[in-house]
């Protein structure tokens, strides 16, 4: 999703390919190649081999790209190869790449096509913890509303959760979305805070009981999931809440966030209520707004740690799912609100990348330690929730 390189362009102080690597989520290998003839300025369709090994076992991979004199990384010029390091834990894994690998293209200097040169680059791909998201559609119908009541479109059937996916440090299908059936009937106005705080409260307590209670009051579709959203209609409610710890608004637990179903029609083209949903569930990690003043379509909190002078993600990311590149340029962390409001496409900077990334490999190695108990063995696990 995305990746430090070139410290001269980048973040001085993140390294290249320093930013943790995630096991089975889908990645891509970019490997650009430098053209020095004196006659033209680039060269298309250089063939290039990438060679990896995970646990043991070399694999190849054939492609092409475009050589050219300078790397852009907003171009697609360079050899992509789309990868998936498939392996239940952490796994190292080798890479090298040989431009011209069967010497087709006369070159001045036929030594240096390998890189690196000698040895390899060597990345741990890590297992973190997955995701479990219900949403919850709101028939909304507050007194002296007209607008639509029901919930719904491509943001609240799941295009929402796979773009969420596909930006986070987490395995490909490593989020888990279903809708609960049917509406939850709404009639207070989401325009004022209250009301927004009693809806996340409602879907807390709907949670608790199935979750905690559930030996009163059953199982339900929220059972086992680690956050439920309220969708409402954008025609009553536009924006988009959370129930932080840090700002515990109706319990504090982490796990409710609500708002606009305003749709998208693709990851790649994802809209306001795709970017809403993203904020509003990173919100529930205790990420804070990115707060870096008249860049920030407002998202302020004094109090925030994020880490950068301006809110964009400061290096290119990619989505190896689609091939899509994001421009630093243009584009900012979803914890600013440029992206909800349109003006600035969203995707997730290296500091959000390493905060979650440490969120969910915590999660995971709760996870290895309670399937590692010993069963010849007592054991005993005690979940606990206050709730005021």
């Amino acid at each position: 999703g995305i990746q430090c390189f070139n410290t001269s362009q980048g973040l001085t102080g993140c390294a290249d390919n320093s930013l943790p690597f995630i096991a089975k989520k889908n990645a891509t290998a970019r490997i650009y190649l430098d053209y020095n003839a004196g006659l033209g300025s680039s060269m298309s369709g250089v063939p290039v081999r990438l060679y990896i090994r995970a646990n043991g076992v070399w694999y190849t991979a054939n492609v092409s790209g475009k050589a050219t004199q300078t790397i852009n990384q907003a171009n697609s010029d360079s050899a992509d190869v789309y990868f998936n390091v498939n392996f239940a834990n952490d796994v190292v894994v080798d890479f090298y790449a040989v431009v011209d690998p069967n010497n087709n293209i006369a070159e001045s200097n036929e030594s240096n096509n390998r890189y690196p040169a000698n040895g390899y680059i060597t990345k741990t791909f890590r297992r973190t913890e997955t995701l479990d998201i219900v949403g919850r559609r709101l028939r909304y119908h507050p007194s002296g509303y007209g607008g639509s009541q029901y919930a719904g479109g491509w943001s609240v059937n799941g295009g929402a959760a796979d773009y969420f996916e596909q930006l986070l440090p987490i395995r490909t299908n490593g989020v888990d979305y279903s809708l609960a059936s049917g509406y939850l009937d709404w009639t207070k106005n989401l325009g004022v805070d209250t009301n927004q705080h009693d809806l996340i409260g409602t879907l807390n307590f709907q949670w608790i009981q199935q979750n905690l209670f559930s030996w009163i009051f059953g199982t339900g579709a929220f059972t086992g999931a680690e956050h439920v959203y309220g969708w409402a209609p954008n025609d009553g409610y536009s924006g988009g809440h959370a129930d932080m710890p840090v700002y515990p608004h109706a319990g504090g637990l982490g796990v409710v966030g609500i708002g606009t179903d305003r749709p998208g029609t693709s990851t790649d083209n994802p809209g306001g209520g795709t970017y809403i949903f993203a904020h509003e569930l990173l919100h529930d990690y205790d990420l804070k707004h990115t707060d870096t003043g008249s860049d920030d379509c407002g998202s302020n909190d004094d109090s925030s740690t994020f880490p950068y002078s301006t809110s964009s993600i400061q290096e290119f990311g990619f989505n190896p799912i689609t091939g899509k590149i994001y421009d630093p340029a243009n584009t900012h962390d979803v914890l600013s609100y440029c992206p909800g409001n349109g003006s600035k496409e969203g995707w997730i900077s290296p500091y959000t990348w390493n905060y979650m990334y440490n969120r969910l490999d915590a999660l995971a190695q709760q996870t290895a330690v309670r399937s590692t108990q010993p069963s010849d063995g007592e054991s005993l696990i005690v979940k606990a929730t206050i709730y005021n």
